[in-house]
């Protein structure tokens, strides 16, 4: 069967131990056509120092539940239904991209591993090329909030009635993005 891959859906993916004090796991998320294609993606390690051009997810994992499968050569990993959706959006059509997403590219399993990668976490934010913030799937709420300030933007020397403002930011505000403190750490570092 030409053209299709060989993966592992039966084995989770085990992870190498990172080489040095300051590597990193940076995902090349493949390419897919449509929103509901399988996530496929592959590891490279790099030092921090010496890391290519690559971007860092700011979400939140949202439910504890990992419902989701990130397919890699080696076998999968199961991520919760946030970053799913996250990478799915993120995703290109024609070509890979170069993400860190603290999720997968630190091994959860793995105390060690994740007490020395949050120690350096703020680096890691500093160094990607461009930080990339989901908020959420949409819904018509929040399409609506923000519709509606783009239309306002050109408004803005007539002023907003308070009201119509605070209504809209409030739906964006609640978003549990907003909720969480290493999200505030993680943009002011971008």
């Amino acid at each position: 069967m030409e053209g299709l891959k060989e993966i592992s859906t039966i084995n989770p993916l085990k992870y190498e131990k990172l080489l040095l004090k300051d590597s990193i796991r940076i995902l090349k998320l493949e390419a897919a056509q449509t929103d509901d294609a399988e996530l496929h993606a592959s590891f490279f390690e790099t030092k921090l120092s010496e890391a290519p051009s690559y971007e860092a997810i700011s979400y939140t994992w949202g439910a504890a539940a990992v419902s989701k499968t990130l397919h890699f050569p080696s076998g999968y990993v199961k991520i919760t239904e946030n970053l799913d959706s996250a990478l799915r959006r993120f995703r290109h059509k024609d070509c890979e991209r170069i993400i860190w997403a603290d999720a997968v590219c630190i091994d959860q399993k793995n105390d060690a591993e994740k007490g020395a990668q949050v120690a350096i976490m703020g680096d890691i934010y500093k160094r990607a090329s461009q930080v990339l913030i989901w908020l959420g799937n949409d819904s018509p709420e929040i399409a609506h909030a923000i519709q509606g300030y783009e239309i306002l933007a050109d408004e803005l020397s007539a002023g907003i009635p308070d009201m119509i403002m605070g209504y809209g930011m409030n739906l964006i505000y609640n978003r549990p993005w907003f909720s969480r403190l290493w999200t505030v750490q993680e943009v002011a570092l971008a």
